[in-house]
């Protein structure tokens, strides 16, 4: 063991761990000698060091090394700053400059040692100052404009570096309103906003921002309470309606309105309606921010109970005044209803109707002097009272001659005429006659005869009268059964050839108590007969017919006594109603003809349909087909009205033609044959122009016809035959290809496509050719099919051209009939770019649209599928229909708007005629409208709930049926049997655009099924 007194730096562990032990030992020794051992007092053997030896205050952290002690350890440390103790760690950051002093102590057994004091300086530091907050971006404010009261502003703070912000400032005019991220200025002016960014560094404030801060807009005027109407209900001409007005803000109740049906009645407090119906009050205030109206109140007006008045109520006759002299003019009666009068003893009656107005007349029983005290009542009325005073007989003038005309009327019967059977069953005919003059007796004729080449011809078939009587039109229905032979039978045979018989005489006696038939007095003849069918063909002859000059229908004056059929009667009264003579009576041609509620009037010379110069020429058409076609149309009854050697110029003129027109009124189909007569032939025909003087004939001949027919009617022209020399088959001159003739063929197809005529009928049948352009066009087929005349067709001929001609009866095209396929066959989805007129383009089946003449209707699509009514009116489809009609209409609201929008069926081309079934609205009503010359009449109005912002409208015309279906259901119906043909459309009441109104989706038209 080496036991060292020197240690050295490289002593190994165990050269200290020998000499530790020895020491010890030694120190034991000594000890237990006695021997006082000294211990030694520590030392540094090493004294601390500090790093760095210089440095600046608050940055530099000194650290020490410490010292190394024998004898003990180091038991503290501390650094001092200029004498003042900083740290008593190994380490110190002085905050200040100046000597930094660093010492330990050091511990042990001997006691207690402190080191060497160390030093090293401390330089003060460089004071960077801190910065102020600053705004990278600045606030903004939006919007950039506004209304006092009404807008609120509001800041997007700005970016602030080097601190926050920490205040916020409104102001307007100067004067601070928030301090907060928005603002709402009560007032105009300048709006003012500023931020404060506070930090370390101090206070910074953002750029003033500013806005102009517009006056504020007057508030508008708003109903805060609704007025109120009083009473709930009540009854027109009594009620007094009462408003309370409503209370308003920010205005006044400026105007109010009344309102009936529609119309405005009353501006005040207060309405007094006059009639029933559905009566609205609203108010409309105003103030200087806008106006404002009211809730509509609604209250329902009740009819009144009618009161009748007497017009004059005390009246002065003689007892020797004609029947039918007025004695009174009734008001107020209700509609549908007949009034009566008291007594009923046949002094007084009543007279007129609903549109001429009622009256009491001179009945025809017997007055004597006095007073007469007669009171009139009606349902659903309050009855009046009058004052009759009869004075003594007077001296009266016959009246004048006087133009009447010829009443005829048609009936429906249930049963057809088979041409085929020998023996024609029962058959009725009704038709209703007005009595023109006074007369106290009349008997009845019935004719059994036709025309011929030389007049009137006997039908070679007997006939056999079943029943004849008359029936008064007055409410009594009263009748009476015609008599033969004084009363012996009220039958009578008509043998073969036999044409015309009579009955006894029919007194006004036979009908109550009376003396006399009044003028303006209706009465029904009904007439039953079979007859026996051994006619040459198979048509059926009877009909009303016109022979000898054509006289006006002109009755003689009282003082003319003629006996009834005398020779001294005037011809041109045969085959009519009309009077002869006062105390002789009247004659009436009863028709036997089959027919379907609707006759013809054929007019025009010897070629046309029922004359000619020979025996079996004629038409042969009492009826014009002899069963039910395919469209339930029955047989047309025909009234000749053509003679042989006329031209157009005597129909038209007055007094030639006014017997014909006479018959006008009472048919529904006209149909005219004029040609050669007027044309003429030969060599001086040949460029003459005949065919402008010619045609403008036509023309009033159709005007004619229009002006007398009922409204919907239909004029044929049947165009012209060919007219030529038989021997070469060659026109005559004028009637070639390009000839007079065809000039006039030519404007009288246009006259159909301008909508003068209905059809122009080309019997082409006849013709060499059914090409217009060549010269065979004008030739016969075959010259059997004309006389040797050229001119008339043959047996033959007529029966060549019978299809054509009973197809144009029944409203159809050649071969009988067209059949109208049911459904849908014109269409238009409005699949067109954007703003298309639709009358510039065909729709998708083909059609085109166009308005009618008096109305300026346009459609334009949208481009989306849709087309709105850029022109209020009637539009119309040009697709050919029947006449069991359909139209629909899909509608969609594109915005908000009420005109009154719908389809129209049957409607005319040349003027505003059709029916209309449309949805309004403004009103919520349905309505079926019938439009005769753009003249409206209501036939249904109907309240409909709001059908939605997608809906269809659709109308039906089904023969007088009509209805109309707003989104597939029925709503309205209505009967009227004035319009039977036509075309299909639509119409809006006001013009849209492209983004705003009622807009068309689709449009489909057709027939029923």
């Amino acid at each position: 063991m080496a036991v060292l007194t020197n240690i050295p730096n490289n002593t190994s562990t165990r050269d200290w761990r020998d000499t530790v032990n020895a020491l010890i030992k030694r120190i034991a020794a000594l000890e237990a000698a006695g021997v006082p051992v000294t211990t030694p007092a520590p030392a540094f053997t090493t004294q601390p060091s500090v790093s760095p030896t210089s440095g600046t205050a608050g940055s530099t952290l000194y650290a020490a090394t410490p010292g190394t002690v024998s004898n003990g350890s180091v038991v503290s440390r501390v650094w001092l700053l200029n004498g003042t103790a900083i740290s008593s760690g190994i380490t110190a950051l002085p905050a200040s400059s100046g000597t930094l002093a660093y010492q330990e102590t050091a511990s042990g057994p001997g006691g207690t040692t402190t080191s060497t004091v160390q030093v090293a300086a401390v330089t003060a530091a460089t004071v960077t100052p801190t910065p102020a907050p600053s705004f990278i971006s600045q606030p903004s404010i939006s919007p950039n404009t506004g209304t006092a009261g009404a807008t609120t502003f509001t800041a997007t703070a700005g970016n602030v570096s080097n601190g926050s912000i920490t205040a916020r400032s409104w102001t307007i005019n100067g004067t601070v309103i928030s301090t907060g991220i928005a603002a709402s200025p009560a007032s105009s002016g300048t709006l003012t906003y500023q931020e404060t960014a506070t930090g370390p560094g101090g206070t910074t404030q953002s750029t003033v921002q500013q806005v102009t801060v517009a006056t504020a807009a007057a508030a508008a005027p708003a109903f805060t309470s609704q007025p109120t109407v009083s009473p709930s209900s009540g009854t027109a001409g009594t009620t007094t309606y009462t408003a309370t007005p409503g209370a308003v803000s920010n205005g006044s109740i400026t105007s109010r309105a009344w309102a009936l049906n529609g119309s405005t009645i009353s501006t005040g407090l207060t309405a007094a309606p006059a009639s029933a119906g559905t009566l609205t009050y609203q108010e409309f205030a105003t103030g200087s921010g806008g106006s404002a109206s009211s809730s509509v109140l609604t209250r329902t007006v009740s009819a009144a109970t009618l009161t009748l008045t007497l017009s004059p109520a005390s009246i002065s006759i003689a007892s020797n005044a004609a029947a039918g002299t007025t004695i009174s003019n009734i008001s107020n009666v209700p509609a549908g209803v007949t009034p009566s009068v008291t007594p009923n003893d046949g002094r007084l009656v009543i007279a007129g109707d609903a549109s001429a107005g009622w009256k009491v007349v001179r009945g025809m029983s017997a007055i004597s002097a006095g007073t007469i005290n007669f009171s009139v009542s009606a349902t659903g009325a309050t009855g009046a009272s009058g004052v009759l005073t009869v004075v003594g007989s007077q001296t009266t003038t016959p009246p004048a001659a006087s133009e009447r005309q010829a009443a005829y009327a048609t009936a429906v019967p249930r049963d057809q005429y088979d041409a085929k059977t020998s023996q024609q069953r029962g058959r009725t005919t009704l038709k209703r006659v007005l009595i023109t003059d006074e007369c106290t007796q009349f008997y009845l004729t019935t004719d059994n005869k036709w025309v011929g080449a030389s007049g009137e011809i006997a039908n070679v078939s007997a006939v056999t009268i079943k029943q004849i009587g008359v029936i008064l039109d007055d409410g009594t229905g009263a009748s009476k059964v015609g008599t033969y032979g004084g009363g012996a039978s009220t039958t009578r045979v008509m043998a073969p050839g036999e044409t015309v018989v009579k009955t006894d005489l029919f007194k006004a006696s036979d009908f109550g108590p009376f003396t006399k038939f009044l003028a303006g007095q209706a009465i029904w003849v009904q007439l039953q007969v079979e007859v026996d069918n051994l006619q040459p063909t198979s048509y059926l002859y009877y009909n009303t017919n016109l022979i000898g000059s054509d006289y006006s229908v002109r009755y003689p004056a009282e003082t003319a006594v003629v006996s009834p059929l005398s020779a001294s009667a005037p011809a041109a009264q045969t085959g009519q109603f009309s009077e002869t003579v006062l105390g002789v009576g009247f004659t009436c041609s009863a028709l036997i003809a089959v027919h379907a509620g609707e006759a013809r009037g054929e007019a025009g010379d010897s070629i046309a349909d029922g004359t000619g110069d020979q025996s079996g020429q004629h038409m042969l058409t009492g009826f014009t087909h002899s069963s039910v076609n395919s469209l339930g149309q029955k047989p047309v009854a025909t009234i000749r009205l053509a003679r042989h050697g006329t031209t157009m110029v005597e129909f038209i003129a007055a007094g030639t033609g006014d017997m014909r027109k006479a018959y006008l009124p009472y048919v529904t189909h006209f149909r005219e044959n004029w040609a050669k007569n007027d044309i003429s032939d030969g060599a001086s025909v040949i460029g003459s122009g005949k065919n402008v003087s010619v045609y403008a004939n036509k023309e009033s001949v159709w005007n004619i016809a229009k002006g007398l027919m009922p409204v919907g009617s239909r004029i044929s022209s049947i165009l012209p035959l060919p007219c030529v020399d038989t021997s070469t088959n060659t026109p005559k001159g004028g009637w070639e290809r390009g000839g007079e003739a065809d000039l006039l063929r030519q404007k009288v197809i246009a006259a159909v496509a301008s909508g003068k005529i209905n059809r122009a009928v080309d019997i082409t049948a006849v013709r060499g050719s059914s090409d217009p352009s060549t010269d065979a066009y004008f030739q016969a087929k075959n010259v059997a099919l004309f006389l040797s005349d050229g001119v008339h067709l043959s047996p033959a001929g007529y029966e060549v051209a019978m299809p054509v001609l009973r197809a144009d009866a029944i409203n159809n095209a050649a071969n009988d009939e067209t059949v109208f396929a049911a459904g849908v066959t014109s269409s238009d989805p409005f699949n067109d770019a954007t703003s298309v007129l639709v009358s510039s383009r065909a729709s998708a089946t083909g059609h085109t649209w166009a308005p009618p003449t008096g109305s300026s209707g346009a459609l334009t699509t949208t481009g989306a599928g849709r087309a709105f009514q850029s022109t209020q009116g009637f539009i119309l489809s040009s697709a050919p229909l029947s006449a069991r009609q359909m139209a629909v209409a899909d509608v969609v609201v594109a915005a908000a708007a009420t005109p009154e929008q719908g389809v129209a069926l049957r409607a005319r081309t040349d003027q505003v005629t059709c029916y209309f079934f449309a949805y309004t609205p403004a009103t919520g009503l349905g309505r079926i409208i019938r439009y005769i010359d753009n003249s409206a009449t209501v036939l249904a109005s109907v309240a409909v709930a709001d059908p939605g912002a997608a809906y269809t409208v659709q109308g039906e015309a089904d023969g007088p049926y009509l209805r109309l279906l707003i989104g597939g259901v029925e709503v309205a119906t209505a009967i009227d049997g004035v319009l039977y043909f036509g075309r299909a459309g639509v119409r809006s009441s006001a013009a849209g655009t492209i983004s705003n109104g009622r807009q068309y989706d689709a449009f489909r038209a057709g027939n029923l099924a």
